[in-house]
């Protein structure tokens, strides 16, 4: 996994909203991340009564933040909140490493793709199911129309 600073443009953003989050962030429809930038782009923070709360106000947070046209870290901070470690507060400088964090990433942006190509595969079926079932053969000819058998 990289995880070096993305630039480009920004052709759209939804930037997390609602009670016990806030969002600090530079970024808007239009912009442009350019090379020379500070690479944090948004500073995402949220609050409960308790950690759970603040951690799944985190997690919606994140699953409602979109930043279309660069690369971000969401998917590793959405797989290091989900995970039993994190919400055991089981905490170091060698998290990622210890609890081979980024393997589980690589597995959950994988099975993404598997449910996207899946999710995909089922409009194109339902889709094309739909038109079939509308269409009707009208069996119609113009008797002026003349068809090459007719010659």
């Amino acid at each position: 996994m990289d995880f070096a600073p993305s630039t480009g443009p920004i052709p759209a953003v939804t930037i997390p909203s609602g009670p016990g989050v806030r969002c600090d962030t530079y970024l808007y429809p239009g912009c442009t991340v350019s090379p020379f930038y500070d690479s944090l782009m948004a500073k995402l923070v949220t609050w409960g009564q308790t950690f759970e709360e603040s951690r799944l106000r985190m997690l919606n947070a994140l699953n409602d933040f979109y930043i279309q046209g660069v690369e971000t870290s969401i998917p590793l901070y959405k797989t290091i909140l989900e995970t039993e470690e994190y919400k055991n507060g089981e905490l170091s400088t060698n998290f990622l490493k210890r609890f081979g964090i980024i393997d589980r990433l690589k597995e959950d942006l994988k099975n993404q793709r598997k449910d996207k190509q899946l999710a995909a595969i089922a409009a194109a079926v339902m889709h094309s199911t739909f038109f079939q079932s509308r269409v009707k053969s009208l069996n119609v000819r113009n008797p002026r129309w003349k068809s090459r058998m007719d010659r």
